[in-house]
């Protein structure tokens, strides 16, 4: 099987991959505002950083702070949840793809839910205790889904 821009499974997979890396980079940038309005600074020495007047006006700390340590502490969760989950479904697709044992149109549907899933996932959870914990639990258990379908089909498995 040849890399090639015609295939729909690759292009949804790249497509994919670059959402979900600009998603982490949206919360990691979160975080950091979130810690810089707050004064709650990884290390006791961040206080006293030099350069926090730059670090405010990059990262537009005017407003609210979303929530203090508390919305920090989401921020490392939902960091943690997509380090745990992301690079494995990742890797699975990219090698199904390469080895061929998915159908092109089947392995996108798979890719793009996995997406919209892990993008559900993350909005809710930032929501933190407005919305019921069991909703957050729907896009976790359909990204589940789309790793365990995956993986089923890797092993050569038909569904």
């Amino acid at each position: 099987m040849s890399l090639n821009n015609q295939s729909l499974f690759l292009s949804t997979l790249c497509g994919s991959s670059s959402i979900l890396a600009a998603r982490m980079c949206v919360i990691h940038l979160l975080t950091a505002r979130t810690r810089v309005m707050s004064g709650l600074g990884a290390h006791t020495h961040d206080a006293k950083n030099a350069l926090n007047p730059v670090l405010k006006i990059a990262l537009c700390c005017y407003g609210t702070d979303f929530g203090g340590m508390e919305f920090v502490q989401r921020c490392e969760r939902i960091a943690k949840n997509c380090t745990e989950n992301e690079p494995f479904f990742l890797i699975l697709a990219a090698s199904c793809y390469l080895s061929g044992v998915v159908p092109e149109e089947l392995g996108a549907k798979i890719v793009s839910t996995f997406t919209i899933a892990r993008i559900a996932h993350t909005g809710v959870f930032l929501m933190g205790d407005k919305v019921n914990a069991a909703f957050r639990a729907i896009p976790y258990v359909v990204g589940l889904v789309c790793t365990m379908t995956m993986s089923a089909l890797g092993l050569g498995l038909k569904l």
